[in-house]
């Protein structure tokens, strides 16, 4: 919900980039929120007079586990086979994407008519910022910058990427506008859970998220509007287990390449009013006796921001 404006500014005079970079350097996180997921409690006095009850009567000398685990090392091996094949076949497929859909998105907007009162677009953001946990790299680039980072989460991770763009209302008249932020994700999500001859918390999840947000500069400090239904759409969510008796390894894999338009319609500008538009990718993901992959780093893996589009109604 927004917050009730402290200022506002009235007059001509253009928004300082690098204020607004300081500003938003001073709010921002600091670093990744961490949320370590819960363990299953193994400490417990009554969880040991479980275990003690069910080794005794079901695997007394040890003998079904060990060739259990055996069984299991197998599998292990089988899995990391078909995700190599997996992997590099979605590789192959994504090879070039990028510089096809710069291509494509530059043919397309030149052909649209001119129109420099109601229709702005912005090819490049003025800051780009990540969460430390992500150890990313990125670049501004014209129609296409971009951010590539590969990890592997065994506990949790809340972590971020953050891609700022500026637009200013240089009439002296107040306007409604819709804005269209885009990104493109092309990556490569892996999760595995150990198996295990007993019971126990074997698992892991990932969600991936894209989300705009304006942020109404006019007001400082910064407010944002009402948040509506097209501002936040989820690019993905996966989910393995084999928490059970005698259960196998889980695995799961996808390939990810989408696009996203993210929209806000009939935002009111006040005149001269500079608005700051925020574009999130959301990595979140836990893991108990497992691991997540996720990979935007490799070849041409990567989450890219063609731009934003500003419509003045």
């Amino acid at each position: 919900m927004a917050t009730k404006p402290t200022g506002r500014t009235k007059t001509k005079r253009p928004p300082n980039v690098a204020e607004i970079i300081s500003a938003i350097e001073k709010r921002r996180f600091t670093g990744p929120d961490y949320v370590f997921a819960p363990a299953l409690p193994r400490g417990w006095p009554s969880q040991h007079a479980i275990d003690d009850f069910v080794v005794a009567h079901f695997d007394s000398d040890g003998r079904a586990a060990r060739q259990f685990d055996k069984i299991l090392r197998e599998q292990t091996a089988d899995i990391a086979e078909l995700s190599d094949k997996l992997n590099s076949k979605a590789l192959a497929a994504s090879r070039g994407r990028r510089a096809r859909l710069r291509k494509e998105l530059r043919d397309r907007i030149a052909l649209l008519p001119p129109d420099p009162y109601k229709r702005h677009f912005i090819d490049k953001p003025f800051l780009i910022s990540t969460d430390a946990g992500l150890n990313a790299n990125y670049e501004k680039a014209s129609y296409g910058s971009w951010v590539k980072f590969d990890i592997e989460v065994t506990t949790a991770i809340n972590a971020y990427v953050f891609l700022y763009y500026l637009w200013t209302n240089d009439s002296d008249q107040a306007v409604a506008v819709n804005i269209d932020g885009y990104l493109v994700a092309d990556g490569w999500i892996e999760l595995r859970s150990d198996g295990g001859f007993w019971p126990g918390d074997r698992r892991a999840e990932a969600t991936l998220t894209a989300a705009m947000f304006p942020m109404e500069w006019w007001n400082q400090p910064a407010t944002f509007p009402l948040v509506q239904e097209g501002q936040v759409q989820p690019a993905l969510t996966m989910a393995v287990s084999s928490g059970g008796l005698a259960a196998g390894g889980g695995f799961d894999a996808q390939a990810l390449f989408r696009g996203f338009d993210l929209q806000y319609r009939q935002l009111s500008v006040p005149a001269y009013g500079s608005l700051v538009i925020l574009l999130e990718f959301v990595v979140t993901a836990s893991a108990s006796h497992g691991n997540a992959k996720i990979d935007f780093q490799s070849q041409d893996r990567d989450v890219v921001s063609p731009g934003v589009l500003i419509s003045v109604m």
